[in-house]
This record gives C-alpha cells, structure tokens and sequence, in this order.
C-alpha cells in the first residue's frame, strides 16, 4: 500500500517526493517496483521500501504513482495513487 504521497495530494514542480510503500499481508514481500506512468523509477528489495521522484517542471499536471509488490510466490499486486502540481 501507498501510504505517501496521499491520493490527489499537491506536489511541487521540480521538487523531490519520497514514495513510500508499506507491507499489508502477511505474505513475505521480496520486491516493490515503483513506477511514474509506465517508467520504472526504484526496484527495491527489502524495507523500508521507498523511492524518491523528481516532479518535473510544470503546474497543472497529473502524474500516476503505482508499485507493484512481489511475493516469494512471484504473485504480484497493484497500488495507484494520482498526484497534481499546484495550481
């Protein structure tokens, strides 16, 4: 689960935003990829399990925050959040 940012929080054009992911199952996660769009930002591998995105310049804009969680199984699953740059 994304737990920062918030879903459609305001973030800051050309500022740095810490992801962060938390376990919620009890199954043992082995890998979060965090993405912006379809690009892979951070693949990491143990917790804390967090990546750090530079918002690109401009306002206005809405950018899709997701990770994919892997378990030992290599099942995976999904969480998306969506962000705006002030107004």
């Amino acid at each position: 689960k994304i737990t920062q940012p918030k879903q459609v929080s305001y973030v800051v054009p050309n500022s740095s935003v810490l992801i962060t992911a938390v376990q919620t199952s009890q199954e043992q996660v082995t890998k979060v990829d965090f993405y912006e769009g379809k690009t892979l930002l951070c693949s990491i591998a143990q917790a804390p399990y967090q990546c750090s995105w530079l918002v690109p310049n401009g306002t206005g804009k809405v950018y899709i925050l997701s990770t994919k969680t892997y378990n030992l199984d290599n099942r995976n699953s999904r969480e998306t959040v969506f962000v705006r740059t002030d107004r």
